[in-house]
């Protein structure tokens, strides 16, 4: 039987699903006598929905370009409310007066997050600590500290507000959308 060809496979990843979990069931359902690595090209949260790309076979050595390609996310924010996991999904740690934020003011504080700056991530986020990811950590309750990293935001715009506003950021990988 004919190997397959390498390639770059875009999957819809729906809400719930990990990105490592569409890799394994790509490669259940690419039954052959082939072996292929199949790796996906960058991790979209769980809660998250959206284009996930699988690299198959040879496609695998384009993972750091795929990683500096400038992607788009949009996002909801809840103005005034914080989570201990800085998604919807998270426990209220805090709620903050909003009644003085203006469209003017969103519009200024997203300029400060345009070009190379440093974010730290979630404690939540698949980073590894010690070899375990920060994830795992934050879930069974223990202090996660990660160091900033530098990041590339190429545009940031508002979409709606005033108290659930929509954000259209385009981003390169490594770049933390809940961290804004």
């Amino acid at each position: 039987m004919k190997r397959p060809a390498s390639a770059i496979w875009c999957i819809d990843k729906p809400v719930g699903a990990t990105s490592s979990s569409l890799a394994d069931a790509f490669c259940e359902d690419s039954s052959g006598p082939w072996s292929l690595k199949v790796s996906h090209g960058g991790v979209l949260d769980p809660f998250a929905h959206g284009l996930v790309l699988l690299l198959v076979g040879a496609a695998n050595r384009l993972f750091e370009a795929l990683h500096e390609a400038p992607k788009t996310y949009l996002a909801t924010v809840q103005l005034g409310l914080e989570t201990d996991t800085g998604d919807a999904g998270g426990r209220e740690v805090r709620r903050g007066d909003t009644s003085r934020v203006t469209s003017a003011a969103i519009d200024a504080a997203l300029q400060h997050f345009l070009g190379w700056t440093e974010q730290v991530p979630p404690a939540t986020s698949n980073k590894r600590v010690d070899g375990e990811r920060a994830y795992v950590r934050a879930h069974r309750g223990e202090p996660v500290e990660l160091p900033a990293q530098r990041v590339y935001c190429h545009s940031a715009r508002r979409l709606e507000d005033p108290n659930t506003l929509r954000l259209e950021l385009t981003v390169r990988g490594g770049f933390y959308v809940r961290s804004l």
